[in-house]
């Protein structure tokens, strides 16, 4: 049995939430009951599809590395697109791991245990691969940090990999930012790294480059909570309701598509913020994460991708606040619109994709699922029907998914969990009409509105 779960996100806390420890315990139960449900099971295992730990969601670099320094600073190495000083940024995303892993961080540990117990719940054989993704790229750049993990693991051995394929279970599966060109660097690796050099879309050494979404990750959406906490101390904004505003700001990295976030920080503030002093604090602090990406090495590189791309939208941005503040991005309808539509329709990229995989020559044609993440979006579609079946399916995330209504007129919270279970003919025996392998797919939705816990202050 091959279990698949994707972006969990699991990071230091400082500027993100993570998924509640509880849901490891609820991911255990259901291995265990299917184990219990379907007695030829011969093996566990738990396939990691990218996004699993985030190195990027983290005030670490803002509180503590001199922006020189930082990982999409200083002299970029045309093999990596990060700062050519490896060992300086090999020592900062090691210590941003430790973060992660720091005692007070419930959800890491949690997930350890639920790994660690799984071969003496399940009395099976139980493997672990990791398929590194965007926001844990460094994992294929750094041995270090792979060593780091398996070292917090008794009972399990963990594989890291770029993509699990078993054609015992007719799978297929990536992270799937391979489709997304501000999280996957080919085209910056053919047009600004390389010249004129066009390698294969799924070449090794395409996972060891840095992408934009990266920075963007880090300088703004990181940036954003960092500074409006700053922005929020300088002007003396520490009362309770402020602090809640700070707390609830940080689902900010659950917004899907991110081209949405001049609208949505305008709607989240207008319940807290009568006379405009939210507005403008996370006004200034925008400015500066916005600042924090564009002015490094990194996006100066970037920008030179031909065409209109997100650098470019991201000057135009910084340029809209400046002139009018956050009213003016999400006031003038037409620069709200084309944000959210060139963000929205990379959604889709990833199902074209399974598309183009599916129908390659050079696919091999026991291959009957192909499994992405990265989107946070879970769904599945179809490519043919039963006697020859192609499926994609999408495991989405275990974190809250936030998205604006379909009339405009704010913003609806739901929060997902997503697990495929997949079997080979030997392990699902019963009722069966043919010899394919078979699948179980759960995506869990509730809609509940939560009391906010206080940001974490101890952590910067």
């Amino acid at each position: 049995m091959v279990v698949i779960v994707s972006d969990l996100h699991i990071s230091d806390r400082s500027t993100s939430t993570n998924v509640d420890p509880s849901a490891f315990e609820l991911l255990e139960e259901e291995i265990c009951v299917n184990v219990e449900k379907k007695k030829d099971i011969t093996e566990v295992h738990v396939v990691l599809l990218g996004d699993i730990f985030d190195f990027v969601r983290t005030g670490y670099w803002a509180a503590n590395i001199p922006y020189a320094k930082r990982p999409w600073n200083g002299s970029i190495d045309r093999a990596t697109g990060m700062n050519g000083n490896r060992a300086e940024v090999e020592r900062q995303f090691n210590a941003v791991f430790d973060r992660i892993f720091s005692t007070a961080n419930a959800s890491a540990n949690a997930l350890l245990r639920m790994l660690d117990s799984l071969p003496g719940r399940t009395n099976l054989p139980t493997k672990v691969t990791y398929v590194v993704g965007n926001h844990d790229r460094v994992f294929n750049s750094f041995p270090s940090l792979q060593q780091k993990f398996q070292s917090k693991l008794s009972n399990v051995t963990v594989t890291f990999e770029n993509r699990f394929t078993d054609l015992r279970y007719g799978l297929l599966a990536r992270h799937g930012h391979e489709w997304d060109e501000d999280c996957y660097a080919k085209t910056f690796w053919d047009q600004v790294l390389h010249g004129s050099e066009n390698i294969d879309r799924f070449d090794p050494k395409l996972y060891n480059v840095m992408a934009l979404g990266e920075v963007i990750t880090a300088e703004l959406m990181s940036g954003l909570i960092y500074h409006s906490r700053k922005e929020f101390r300088d002007r003396g904004f520490v009362s309770p309701e402020d602090d809640a505003l700070l707390a609830g700001l940080m689902d900010v990295n659950n917004l899907r598509p991110l081209s949405d976030v001049f609208m949505w920080l305008r709607w989240f503030t207008r319940s807290y913020d009568a006379d405009s002093k939210y507005e403008k604090a996370i006004t200034a602090a925008l400015l500066e994460a916005l600042d924090g990406v564009l002015n490094s090495s990194f996006a100066r590189e970037w920008d030179k991708i031909s065409g209109f791309d997100t650098t470019d939208v991201l000057e135009a941005t910084r340029f809209a606040l400046k002139t009018g503040g956050l009213g003016l991005v999400e006031d003038v309808k037409p620069v709200a619109e084309f944000l959210h539509k060139l963000f929205s329709d990379k959604v889709d990229s990833l199902k074209e994709g399974a598309r183009q995989e599916f129908f390659s020559p050079s696919r091999d044609k026991r291959i009957r699922y192909i499994v992405y993440g990265h989107t946070h979006e879970a769904r599945h579609d179809f490519f043919s029907g039963d006697r020859d079946l192609l499926m994609y399916i999408n495991t989405g995330t275990y974190l809250p998914f936030i998205q604006i209504a379909e009339e405009k007129r704010g913003f609806a919270t739901a929060h997902r969990m997503t697990i495929a279970f997949f079997y080979h003919t030997e392990e699902d025996k019963s009722d069966r009409a043919d010899n394919m392998p078979t699948l179980q797919l759960w995506n869990g939705i509730r809609k509940k509105n939560y009391k906010r816990s206080p940001a974490p202050t101890v952590i910067v």
